[in-house]
């Protein structure tokens, strides 16, 4: 609907936030706060340690998308498979279950560390195009690619007008003040660039409601 408002800190998150750069500013000879002011303030959050974090539970939710795609399961029980091939002592092992469980692992070690250590906002992008979004089977796309940028995009398609990008970088960059965003897409050239890289990201099928759309995508994928 375009209320962002559940993407936010937790307040434990947010005194976490403020102690960090306590401690840089405290590095640099200089302070923000008291220690009395930081000692209330944590007693406070301790307070709330057992509050939903739906910020986190967003980032459980949205790098399980990422992680169960076929691509990425493939390709950890093809590096599993060589792996077993040169251990002996895990040739027992099955590869699917250990993809699994390994898919369940990376889904907590990135949503955490992205909750606790990144900057993060999200940009919907509200479709005005005559072009709609397309989905895949491997429906969160990494735009940015492995090294890590100053703004790092995961690419979410929601429906054929709506699409998010989860936005990453650290907490020290110049885009470490950015904010959730609402965003109109005009440009059909623009749409048309993200729905070819999420096809080419695809394992086997890509969907849309449009048919034309779908027959441009694999001419230009056989081109």
């Amino acid at each position: 609907s375009g209320d962002l408002s559940f993407y936010k800190d937790s307040l434990v998150q947010e005194t976490l936030n403020d102690l960090y750069d306590e401690v840089m500013s405290a590095l640099f000879g200089g302070r923000k706060k008291s220690d009395m002011e930081l000692m209330v303030d944590t007693l406070n959050a301790m307070e709330h340690i057992g509050d939903e974090d739906l910020k986190h539970e967003f980032h459980r939710f949205f790098f399980m998308q990422h992680q169960r795609s076929p691509v990425i399961h493939e390709t950890q029980v093809n590096n599993f498979e060589n792996l077993k091939s040169q251990y002996s002592v895990i040739k027992d092992i099955n590869s699917n279950f250990y993809a699994n469980s390994l898919m369940l692992f990376f889904v907590e070690i990135m949503s955490v560390n992205v909750s606790n250590k990144m900057h993060t906002w999200i940009e919907r992008y509200d479709n005005k195009t005559n072009v709609p979004f397309v989905t895949t089977d491997t429906p969160v796309v990494n735009l940015t690619g492995m090294e890590f940028l100053e703004k790092n995009e995961f690419y979410y398609p929601i429906s054929p007008k709506i699409a998010i990008k989860l936005c990453v970088t650290s907490k020290r960059s110049k885009y470490s003040k950015a904010k959730n965003i609402c965003l109109d897409v005009t440009d059909e050239n623009e749409v048309k660039k993200l729905n070819l890289t999420t096809a080419k990201n695809c394992y086997n099928e890509v969907f849309s409601n449009d048919e034309e759309i779908l027959k441009s995508i694999r001419s230009e994928l056989q081109s």
